[in-house]
């Protein structure tokens, strides 16, 4: 990911386009007073709903969650919002009224979500209370297994087991109105597909002012085995019999609870599926292309290393040449297109997949790739491996690896380092050139599927890309060495492909890399779990202020952020991470402590999802109930590393952490820390930890490795290229 700065730069780099859209909504700076004209037209002193909601006027409480809270979304994912079908399956019914609106009046449009057969297994619970809550008894970050405590105010519970569920309560940060803050339940683990769930808040909940909240008339009538009124509850109050049901069983009395209500968790089919089935159907229709599967349309050499290439063609109308100047990390760059089998409808410009419909490849569509050959392939014998290469957050693989002769970047850095050619294609959806589209979603949310659906593709897309590498490029008369005997091949077209991936390409590249195709993976500062992240990210700094603009109620904004996922989910880590485990010989995750972009709260998630051990000691609570190891001695083929690179740590709770401190670039560029990548990406797999400690820079001399690592700003501030294999460690 980059910095709220660096994506400020590249607003203005796009044009005018920021500016219309921040005078669009007048974004003079947001505001969650009450008083807000903006706000005061979502919650406007209509009609009062029997249960004490404040209604819009011209509205009826028919379609108004009665349960909770002083907002008709207020305890969100719910069965209120689901009907049965006649097989006991659900479908999402939210309702249109109560979604939110932008201050233009736009509202969300409910079909993306009434299609499907229950909620993200790691969606947030939202909830508004009737007045600001007090969090101190809230099993927050620092202590998410409180949460299985018979204390806990708020309980989530397997309504089939009774089996609590662990997850981390908190009160959003970003509301600079108390009153509407919202409650947030995050699970601590993905909760199993299928699996009806139930909510519980407890009578001990107490506002800022010690005191306690009232049961809702409705509540008070289900607790009483009555109906409601509500065709909604009473058509299904079975499930509220069940939920009471597996409350008993976890040890929470009716007598206790100030609000409770189930809900159903999504199948498979609606959350890995769509990417398993383009899977499928891409591998398919790519087995099956003839002719050329890529074109090269720009070659640049350094002047240096021309007489090594066994020929540079010349220049014409379709093939830029250039000889010259090159960065010192880069012999050869090549620049150019290859096929993509498409599994989205048009050219990807709606970027829509098929509703709950069989996924087939459209077309074909061209996608960007760039070629890095490093000084060091060129002075060692015989070909070199593939490494594939995923970049950052709103940027590109030519972002990353275009570079001119004085910056520096770690891509070309990466590929000198370990000795290896390089390749990368764009992460379509979330790259530089879509930068954009991000911002005008952040202004109206009915056009997340634009960056969601195109991401099911782009997961695809590193997998091909090494196929067309090791099949195609190896074979390309640019990509071979002058032999003593004739042209020499500089790619091994024999070696399984391995991925090295940073931020995005870390998140992003673990649902890559669990679709199949590498045997080894560095996934370098990764995440998972999106609704977590865009309230935790720096990188959300500038976005959130468009949101804020175009959605000025904060207990909205939550709900869009929990609604989201269920977007975000068809290639969320989270939900892959396991399968890139089985899939891969080597992996290695790689986590920076306190990280600003990339949240540990949302590393450690995915380290649970993908069951293997992080190597202790690893500082933080966020390593609770997963899986752990000693460094010294650990001989597994997959874990997650942490790095301390001493920035200092941010706030606890969903506040943006802005300022940047750095800690999220910072690793990539210690020598020990690509001794370790070599050693896993092209040495014998094993993952160590402890190079650190034996050039003398770790601060202590003990693990986890702490050092202080400047971030280049300049290609001659890059550190000196690593001893490679690393030396000895005893």
């Amino acid at each position: 990911m980059m910095q709220g700065n660096q994506i400020v730069g590249a607003w203005r780099r796009k044009g005018a386009w920021a500016v219309a859209a921040w005078s669009l909504y007048g974004c003079g700076g947001a505001t969650d007073s009450p008083g807000d004209g903006k706000l005061a037209a979502r919650a406007d002193a209509g009609a009062v709903a029997p249960d004490g909601v404040a209604l819009p006027a011209g509205q009826t409480q028919a379609d108004c969650n009665p349960l909770v809270g002083g907002h008709c979304l207020s305890g969100v994912p719910s069965a209120f919002f689901e009907t049965l079908q006649p097989d006991g399956s659900v479908r999402l019914d939210l309702p249109a009224q109560w979604l939110p609106r932008t201050s233009a009046g736009v509202a969300l449009q409910p079909e993306p979500w009434n299609e499907r057969d229950g909620w993200s297994p790691v969606m947030p619970i939202v909830v508004l209370l009737p007045r600001s809550l007090d969090p101190g008894k809230l099993a927050d970050e620092t202590r998410p297994l409180d949460s299985l405590a018979h204390a806990s105010p708020s309980v989530l519970v397997d309504v089939k087991t009774g089996k609590r569920i662990a997850h981390v309560a908190e009160i959003d940060k970003n509301a600079a109105d108390a009153g509407r803050r919202a409650l947030i339940l995050r699970p601590h683990r993905p909760i199993p597909f299928g699996t009806e769930v139930g909510v519980a808040l407890l009578r001990n909940l107490q506002d800022t002012g010690g005191q306690p909240y009232a049961r809702t008339p409705a509540m008070e009538r289900i607790l009483g085995g009555l109906t409601t009124g509500h065709v909604r509850i009473d058509l299904q109050q079975h499930r509220w019999t069940a939920l009471f049901n597996a409350l008993a069983k976890a040890g929470v009395p009716k007598e206790d609870v100030l609000a409770a209500w189930p809900y159903r968790v999504a199948s498979a089919q609606w959350v890995t599926g769509p990417a398993q089935a383009a899977k499928l159907a891409i591998d398919a229709a790519h087995g099956k292309t003839t002719g050329n599967r890529y074109v090269i349309e720009e070659i640049e050499v350094a002047a240096a290393y021309k007489p090594q290439f066994a020929s540079v063609p010349a220049a014409g109308p379709a093939l830029k040449v250039t000889v010259g100047a090159m960065h010192p990390d880069i012999a050869l760059r090549l620049r150019g297109r290859f096929k993509m089998p498409l599994v989205l409808d048009g050219t990807g410009s709606a970027a829509m997949l098929p509703a709950g419909g069989k996924i087939t490849v459209q077309q074909t569509v061209e996608r960007p790739f760039v070629v890095l050959v490093p000084p060091s392939v060129l002075a060692a014998e015989g070909p070199a491996p593939v490494v594939v290469y995923g970049h950052g957050f709103l940027r590109g693989a030519c972002v990353e690896g275009c570079v001119t002769v004085h910056e520096a970047e770690y891509m070309p850095r990466m590929g000198n380092a370990l000795g290896a050619v390089v390749v990368g294609t764009d992460w379509w959806g979330l790259s530089s050139g879509e930068i954009g589209v991000a911002a005008t979603v952040a202004l109206d949310f009915n056009g997340l599927r634009r960056i969601t659906d195109k991401l099911v593709q782009a997961v695809q897309q590193p997998r091909i890309l090494a196929d067309v590498a090791r099949a195609d490029l190896a074979k390309d008369a640019m990509l071979q060495r002058a032999g003593k005997a004739g042209p020499e091949p500089l790619i091994d077209a024999s070696r399984a492909p391995v991925y090295c991936g940073n931020s995005l390409g870390g998140i992003l590249g673990t649902t890559a890399v669990a679709l199949g195709g590498f045997s080894r993976a560095v996934l370098n500062v990764p995440g998972s779990t999106w609704s977590t992240m865009l309230n935790r990210s720096s990188n959300f700094a500038e976005f959130s202020q468009i949101v804020a603009s175009a959605y000025p109620d904060p207990f909205e904004r939550q709900v869009l952020y929990a609604l989201s996922q269920s977007m975000w989910d068809l290639s969320d880590p989270i939900h892959f991470a396991s399968a890139a485990v089985t899939s891969t010989q080597h992996a290695l995750w790689a986590v920076a402590l306190h990280d600003s972009q990339v949240p540990n709260l949302a590393s450690a998630a995915l380290q649970r999802a993908a069951g293997v051990p992080v190597l202790t000691p690893a500082p933080g609570p966020w390593w609770q109930d997963g899986p752990q190891a000693p460094s010294l001695g650990f001989v597994g083929p997959h874990a997650f590393v942490v790095w301390d690179t001493k920035r200092g740590a941010h706030p606890y709770g969903n506040a943006l952490p802005y300022p940047d401190n750095g800690a999220h670039l910072a690793t990539r560029w210690m020598p020990e820390f690509q001794q370790m990548i070599w050693r896993v990406l092209l040495g014998d797999g094993r993952i160590e930890q402890r190079y650190c400690l034996a050039g003398g820079r770790d601060g202590d001399d003990k693990l986890p490795c702490d050092i202080v690592q400047a971030i280049p700003k300049a290609a001659s501030e890059v550190p000196a290229l690593p001893v490679i294999p690393p030396p000895a460690v005893p």
